[in-house]
């Protein structure tokens, strides 16, 4: 029996044995302006180099760059908070 095996775990540690495993994703957006293509460049080369450290920890990790198009008119404006008061308070 090796080290590893002969180790017992907390009873609360320890999963079920016919537990399925927790699957996440987590997104992280980032959206950048540039002023011109070269500093678009930089951004990019920044962020790819911070992106080489979380890499290192998550070797799924995977990073894109799309350029968006500026809006043609402005985004609405969020809907306004609704109170309604009950009648009973």
């Amino acid at each position: 029996m090796s080290e590893i095996s002969s180790v017992r775990m907390p009873a609360r540690l320890r999963s079920p044995r016919n537990c399925q495993h927790i699957r996440l994703r987590a997104t992280i957006t980032i959206d950048l302006e540039a002023e011109d293509s070269v500093q678009a460049e930089g951004l990019k080369a920044k962020l790819a180099n911070e992106y080489e450290l979380l890499r290192r920890e998550y070797l799924s990790a995977k990073l894109e760059f799309r350029q968006r198009k500026p809006r043609s008119r402005p985004r609405a404006a969020s809907p306004a908070v609704v109170m309604a008061v009950y009648l009973d308070d």
